[in-house]
C-alpha cells in the first residue's frame, strides 16, 4: 500500500514537472536526487516548480472523494507536505474547540512549525502526549484528536506506516467532529470526508499551504 501511494503522488507531480522546459526538468531531477523529502529542497525550487507541484497536488485532491487516500499518497511522497495538509484539516476542526483549549492549538502550531523546519519531531510528540479533555465523546473531543493525530504524524519522521495511520485518524476524526452537527451522524461523517478533498485542494491553490510553498 505504501509503495502504491508513493507512486501515485510521484506520477502526478512528475507529469506536471514534465510540462516545464527541459532545463527546469533537469534542475528538478538534480534537486531531488538524494533528497529525503522533496520539500527539503524547497528553497531552491523555481517559481515554476512551486506552481507545478501545487497545481498537481490540488488537481489530485479535487478529483478525489477519499481524503484518506489523498493524504496517504501525498504523505508518502512528502512527509512534510502531508503534515501541512493535516494541519489544514486540524484548523478546520478547531472551530469545535472552546476558547480555553490551548493544548490542541499548540499541537497544530508546533506541527506547522515542524513543516517549516522550526520545531523538532520531539516537540511535536510532547504536544501530542498532552492530556485529553475529560467528558463525553463529542465534536470537541474529536477536534482534540485531530490535532493530536497530526502532531503524532509529524513526530514519526522515520516510520511512514505510523505517520500514515495517524493521518488517516486525523481525517476520520475531523469528519467525526463535523458529523455531530448533522441529523444523521454516519451520513454526516461520509459527507464531511468528501468535503475535505476540496478543502485540501483550496489550501494548495490559494490557502494556507500556498502561502509558504510559493
Amino acid at each position: 500500500m505504501t509503495r502504491r501511494n508513493r507512486r501515485a503522488a510521484e506520477r502526478i507531480v512528475s507529469l506536471c514537472i514534465s510540462a516545464l522546459p527541459r532545463e527546469q526538468q533537469f534542475e528538478w531531477s538534480e534537486l531531488q536526487r538524494g533528497a529525503q523529502d522533496p520539500l527539503d529542497t524547497l528553497d531552491a525550487w523555481t517559481p515554476e516548480h512551486r506552481l507545478s507541484v501545487r497545481t498537481a497536488l490540488a488537481d489530485y485532491a479535487s478529483s478525489s472523494t477519499d481524503v484518506r487516500r489523498v493524504l496517504s499518497s501525498i504523505t508518502c511522497w512528502s512527509h512534510r507536505m502531508g503534515v501541512a495538509l493535516g494541519c489544514v484539516i486540524a484548523r478546520r476542526a478547531s472551530r469545535h474547540l472552546l476558547e480555553p483549549d490551548w493544548i490542541p492549538r499548540k499541537a497544530i502550531a508546533y506541527s506547522e512549525f515542524w513543516v517549516r523546519g522550526e520545531a523538532t519531531a520531539e516537540q511535536c510528540r510532547v504536544c501530542a502526549n498532552s492530556s485529553f479533555p475529560e467528558g463525553p465523546t463529542d465534536a470537541r473531543y474529536s477536534a482534540f484528536f485531530v490535532a493530536r493525530s497530526v502532531a503524532y504524524a509529524a513526530s514519526y519522521l522515520d516510520d511512514t506506516l505510523a505517520a500514515l495511520a495517524y493521518m488517516n485518524n486525523a481525517a476520520y476524526s475531523a469528519a467525526t467532529a463535523a458529523a455531530y452537527e448533522t441529523p444523521s451522524f454516519e451520513d454526516g461523517r461520509r459527507e464531511e470526508l468528501w468535503r475535505l478533498c476540496p478543502v485540501i485542494a483550496e489550501s494548495l491553490r490559494t490557502g494556507a499551504v500556498s502561502d509558504w510553498i510559493g
